[in-house]
């Protein structure tokens, strides 16, 4: 079973250009569309906030218990982050499967952060798999307004 989006990746690199007496020439779209469609399909994805303290680190970070010591708190926010949707849409020009998120807002907020972090909600902190983080390059605050993290770059899985 796979344990993580790094496994999960590894998994389909290995199936579209590794094999014992074969080097694949294509790998086709509609498969790699169809493969990060599975992998999303009846998950929950959510949004989390961290603060300035947080230092990212894709090779040891893969469930939220690596980084929820730095989850940001405040007035209108709520522990866990909130529900985000994901769109999964195919782009034959330029040969990518791009994953898309809506942007998480909170209303009548005080809380300051600086890095957004999406993950996979299955049901603890050592299960809920970490997708990607986002820097905002500084901390944003909100008093007693709304907060918006605008995710304005998609994953990009180039085929």
């Amino acid at each position: 079973m796979l344990r993580t989006m790094k496994h999960f990746l590894l998994a389909v690199l290995l199936i579209a250009f590794a094999g014992p007496s074969f080097a694949a020439s294509a790998t086709y779209g509609v498969t790699v569309q169809k493969i990060v469609n599975a992998y999303y399909t009846g998950k929950t994805v959510k949004a989390m906030l961290l603060t300035s303290s947080y230092t990212p680190d894709a090779d040891a970070h893969d469930f939220v218990d690596d980084i929820v010591a730095f989850e940001a708190s405040g007035t209108g926010y709520t522990a866990g982050g909130q529900t985000v949707t994901a769109t999964i849409t195919l782009d034959t020009a330029t040969n990518q499967v791009r994953v898309t998120f809506t942007a998480p807002v909170w209303t009548s907020s005080s809380v300051g952060a600086r890095y957004l972090a999406l993950y996979f909600d299955i049901g603890t902190n050592s299960q809920d798999e970490l997708i990607t983080v986002i820097d905002n390059g500084s901390t944003v605050t909100s008093s007693n307004s709304t907060f918006t993290f605008d995710i304005t770059a998609p994953l990009v899985f180039t085929y």
